[in-house]
């Protein structure tokens, strides 16, 4: 069973900015697939099953500052607001692993299309990641995601110096 990711946060913008994205590649290196979140290990990592399980995994086209950087805390309790105890919708881009860490794209079950990655950079908690990736399928909406959290000055934009 999925459960609705906690969308409604007082911290996550209106739904009516986010952009609605297809939420499957072309030429994707996995099937999608449903996952439980045990552990949020920062703002962008996260680990499958039970904590210290060891399947860690990582938003495509998201780099979260560091737990111990500028809005590090911060941008984990997001992702852990959003995801920790509960079983997730996972899409996979062209790549499936940076490093050991899987990567794949969380999706709100009850919201097709609303990617958690898109969510996170418009409130703020997150960069757009443009490289070691390449192109991922979600590039231009992250970064219009980022734009209209930098031009509001929220989360990392306005707690940040040099941000």
């Amino acid at each position: 069973m999925i459960l609705a990711l906690g969308l409604a946060c007082v911290d996550r913008p209106p739904l009516d900015l986010v952009d609605r994205v297809p939420i499957v590649a072309s030429d994707r290196c996995d099937e999608p697939r449903e996952a439980f979140v045990g552990c949020v290990l920062s703002g962008d990592t996260f680990e499958l099953g039970a904590c210290g399980s060891g399947d860690v995994m990582r938003l495509v086209g998201v780099e979260a500052p560091e737990p111990d950087a500028c809005w590090g805390p911060e941008a984990r309790e997001a992702l852990e607001r959003e995801i920790r105890g509960r079983t997730v919708l996972l899409t996979f881009d062209r790549r499936c692993e940076d490093g050991g860490e899987g990567l794949a794209y969380v999706w709100d079950p009850d919201e097709p299309g609303i990617s958690l990655g898109v969510l996170l950079v418009e409130a703020g908690d997150a960069h757009a990641r443009q490289e070691a990736f390449g192109e991922v399928l979600l590039r231009a909406e992250l970064e219009a995601a980022e734009d209209r959290a930098r031009a509001r000055g929220v989360g990392l934009w306005g707690a940040c110096p040099g941000e």
